[in-house]
């Protein structure tokens, strides 16, 4: 974009084309955790963007380009990097940064209603940002949040819809996970954010929404808050599952760990978690003694259907399976450094597996 003549040649489709591959190439710097230089190089990247869109040669090059709907997007996604904060101790000239784009953003939606973006989103951001900055009390940014989510569709899955049934609720998980004080006041708007996310996610098998659902949902299963009276986090995994990529299915063999520790977290779950835990730490636990092959297989047989999928627990009853799983875990031991519970399992597997 250094030459306006050699963008003026370009076809409106291209430029249009080459606009947007540098709107998005702030998104390489995202993290599903806050790191300030991440943050920072986002923040650059739109930085650049804005001066290219503003600088008068370039427009006059491209009068076909609508530059003010190209700033507002520009000014929309920088003001959106405040998802990727999660309630840290931010530097106060980010969030300035990330206020004046929001502010930018909503003063365009207010001049030009007939856009992809509501004006209840780009306030629901801005008094985000707020609340980082303490401008604004946490009440009142809930009742912004309200608004948020009662403006989404929650029966529709662009990226749009599917951030404002989400984001509000997330935003609030964040919260209370880094300022856990901030439970109580948020509670009420939690509970209802829950419902209203559920029925988003549990519709939306039906609708091919995976690729835009699927970050969200990492979010959900990583920061998720029980509250009594509130949609336990088993209905969640429960209604949102697909077939795994084989590199995710790399990943699942190479670190069961991550998974106990994922259930333990939460009350509805924690009782897969435990009994798997006590049936292959061989270590020992204080309220808990470990169990042989055959007692962990019997209670994997009363359970099936009930706290244990049935398929999982075929594969412990069936005895080729378990030797092609003994023999596939123990090359994986060999030549990786595996969890301690790891080898307990391999022990009463192989155990099992040469008894029965």
């Amino acid at each position: 974009m250094q030459s306006p003549e050699l963008f003026a040649c370009l076809s409106k489709e291209r430029k249009e084309n080459l606009l947007g591959t540098l709107l998005f190439r702030p998104s390489i710097y995202e993290r599903l955790y806050y790191e300030e230089e991440m943050v920072r190089k986002q923040i650059v990247c739109y930085e650049e963007f804005l001066q290219i869109v503003r600088n008068p040669q370039i427009r006059a090059a491209a009068p076909e380009i609508d530059f003010e709907f190209e700033e507002f997007s520009a000014n929309s996604y920088l003001s959106l990097v405040d998802e990727y904060l999660y309630w840290n101790k931010v530097p106060g000239d980010i969030l300035l940064r990330l206020k004046k784009a929001a502010e930018d953003a909503l003063a365009y939606a207010r001049e030009n209603k007939n856009f992809r973006q509501n004006e209840e989103t780009l306030l629901g951001t801005l008094h985000t940002i707020q609340g980082y900055l303490g401008e604004i009390s946490i009440s009142e940014m809930l009742d912004t949040y309200v608004n948020w989510m009662n403006g989404a569709d929650p029966t529709q899955y662009d990226w749009m819809n599917v951030e404002n049934n989400l984001l509000p609720m997330l935003y609030t998980f964040w919260l209370c996970e880094a300022r856990p004080e901030w439970t109580d006041t948020c509670r009420l708007f939690l509970l209802e954010g829950q419902r209203k996310s559920f029925e988003c996610i549990k519709n939306s098998r039906d609708k091919g929404a995976y690729e835009c659902m699927q970050r969200f949902t990492s979010y959900i299963m990583n920061s998720y808050i029980e509250l009594d009276g509130g949609i336990p986090f088993r209905h969640y995994y429960e209604k949102f599952a697909r077939s795994l990529f084989n590199e995710e299915f790399d990943l699942i063999r190479l670190h069961p760990q991550m998974g106990y520790e994922l259930l333990n977290k939460w009350d509805s779950t924690r009782p897969c978690a435990d009994c798997l835990d006590a049936a292959t730490d061989s270590v020992g636990r204080a309220y808990s003694s470990s169990k042989n092959f055959a007692d962990m297989l019997a209670d994997l047989r009363c359970n099936a259907g009930r706290m244990f999928n049935p398929d999982l627990v075929q594969l412990f009853v069936s005895k080729i399976s378990c030797r092609l799983l003994t023999s596939r875990i123990i090359r994986l031991c060999e030549s990786r450094d595996c969890c301690t519970c790891l080898h307990g399992l391999i022990r009463n597997i192989a155990h099992g597996a040469n008894t029965s």
